[in-house]
């Protein structure tokens, strides 16, 4: 009952006025924001270290929730300027050079982050991390 409920207020939100569901990019711009939640909650729940990958980690994470969350936002309230607009082109972009840049220091066995190399065989430290990375990864 309390997944049912989540889900309608997902689809109500998803809504445009006419009643129809948006488009597939404002639905890729909600699970990143999500899995960015969801990433950057796993690394600082999970961090004990702050040295420096740890730091580009938290700022790629940071800056890729930020963004996403201007996405999101720009969709439900400025929709017909945003939408297939230079502005969403270039917060997609910017999106991107930043997966491109954290995701090597997220997956780097010798980073200690997401994943370890433990005799030479990689072992994956936090679930939520390594997994919600890539999906956010697969959104942008």
């Amino acid at each position: 009952s309390d997944s049912k409920a989540g889900t309608s207020f997902v689809l109500v939100l998803a809504m445009d006025a006419s009643g129809t569901l948006q488009s597939a990019r404002f639905q890729a711009w909600a699970g990143c924001f999500v899995f960015s939640v969801v990433s950057i909650g796993a690394h600082v729940s999970a961090s004990t270290a702050v040295g420096r990958p740890e730091q580009w980690v938290t700022a790629a994470l940071s800056l890729s929730l930020i963004f996403s969350f201007i996405g999101v936002v720009s969709h439900l309230a400025f929709r017909n300027e945003f939408y297939d607009s230079a502005w969403e082109g270039l917060l997609a972009f910017l999106l991107l050079v930043f997966w491109c840049a954290g995701l090597p220091s997220i997956m780097n066995p010798d980073n200690n982050v997401a994943v370890s190399s433990i005799f030479g065989v990689p072992d994956v430290l936090n679930a939520n991390l390594y997994f919600f990375s890539w999906l956010c990864f697969a959104c942008v």
